[in-house]
């Protein structure tokens, strides 16, 4: 999953940006 590699740069995901 590329999801967890734009972590940084994922604005509809907050969540993660933790």
């Amino acid at each position: 999953m590329r999801a967890r590699s734009q972590s940084w740069c994922d604005p509809p995901s907050p969540r993660q940006n933790g």
